[in-house]
């Protein structure tokens, strides 16, 4: 709610009076971009010790009925003081509670550190990337599990993950981390993306990004014409790998958008999440716009994005608490008409990352990796109702 100010102040002079100055217009109600940026701002006074600064930006996202409980983590020094506990409690009431999914599988393996999953409709196998130990797991139909592609191919902590139906493989984002195995300080800003064969896990392509301490390649999404794009989201970019070339190459420039992370493609164009909302980039001629959100919804930190049609679908876990979240856009794919929460309540989402979409089966399959115990897939319905 949004206090209005009235101008009071006014003069009488000799005989007759003047009316008091018109009231001042009320204050426009704070976009969904300016609510994702107040959370931000938040965060980052709280992490330079500015408490009393990032308690008024809370009080403000509080006054705009934000409704994400925050993370602790984002808040360093807030999580003990009653006010910061109060401005939660609010929050947390107004969000929407909604719990459609069912665990599809549990990985037993306490140590994979999963990050990035994907879906190969064709032969119905899930993909499965771990950050901690520097592979893939391939999981059968069946539910069988084993190695698709380790370190022997070169892969550090994989992140996102991309199937390529169409050309028979198995893109993935990789990055020399320091929470891998075998990780050195000179490995630092090593980072890029692999292309491996659907069937076999043999390595098909490998793209290198240039060295350097600002790489992070993050999320992968196909073009129309095979070549992948990720975002680089350290730099704040795009990088694409064309067929036929040794390396990544810039399509995004870098400090473009505020940590890009999820990514997906309509065959026209590319949907990049970052910090503030989705932008959709033409992949023609580069013309970027970011998509208008319905009233009292923000479109900001998606992890995994995803799209069938004309609706997207993303992991939504950028402001604390986390959601699976459907968005119908219009005929132009311009607008987010609706957005839709599919899945808000499931303890295992605290920690969900990405998910897979599972078109035939009208599903995502939803990765949440544990801190050094199982991880599981939830299975969530993409349908609104």
């Amino acid at each position: 709610m949004v206090a209005i100010r009235l101008a009071l102040a006014g003069s009488l002079t000799g005989c007759g009076s003047t009316s008091a100055p018109p009231a001042a217009a009320p204050r426009a109600a704070p976009t969904a971009a300016e609510l994702a940026k107040l959370y931000d701002t938040a965060s980052q006074r709280a992490g330079k010790g500015d408490l009393d600064g990032a308690l008024a930006a809370l009080d403000e996202l509080d006054a705009a009925g934000w409704s994400f409980c925050p993370a602790d983590r984002d808040m360093p020094g807030l999580t003990e003081l009653p006010r910061y506990r109060e401005l939660c409690a609010r929050m947390k009431q107004r969000a929407p509670v909604v719990e459609r999914a069912t665990v599809a599988m549990t990985l037993p393996d306490p140590e994979l550190a999963p990050e990035g999953i994907a879906y190969d409709d064709v032969h119905r196998t899930l993909f499965v990337g771990s950050m901690a130990e520097r592979k893939i797991v391939r999981i059968a139909p069946d539910g069988s599990q084993r190695d698709f592609a380790t370190r022997d191919a070169g892969l550090d902590a994989v992140l996102g993950l991309r199937v390529d139906a169409a050309h028979g493989l198995l893109w993935a984002a990789s990055d020399a981390l320091p929470n891998m195995p075998g990780y050195r300080e000179t490995d630092a800003g090593r980072a890029g993306l692999f292309a491996f064969d659907l069937e076999t896990g043999a390595l098909h392509e490998r793209f290198a990004s240039p060295r350097g301490p600002s790489h992070l390649l993050n999320d992968v999404a196909i073009g129309p014409d095979g070549s992948a794009y990720a975002t680089e989201t350290e730099s704040g970019g795009v990088v694409v790998a064309r067929r036929g070339q040794a390396s990544l190459a810039p399509w995004l420039p870098i400090g473009t958008l505020r940590y890009p992370n999820g990514i997906a493609c309509d065959g026209e164009s590319l949907f990049v999440a970052h910090l503030t909302g989705v932008a959709a980039i033409r992949l023609a001629d580069g013309q970027r716009r970011d998509l208008a959100a319905p009233p009292g919804a923000t479109l900001g930190s998606f992890d995994g994005l995803y799209i069938a049609g004309a609706t997207l679908f993303g992991v939504q876990n950028g402001f604390g608490s986390t959601r699976v979240v459907r968005v119908d856009l219009d005929p132009g794919h311009r607008t987010a008409l609706q957005v839709t929460v599919l899945e808000s309540a499931h303890p295992a989402l605290a920690s969900a990352t990405t998910a897979a979409l599972v078109t035939a089966e009208h599903k995502l399959l939803v990765i949440a990796g544990g801190d050094h115990q199982p991880s599981t897939i939830l299975s969530v319905p993409t349908s609104s109702h």
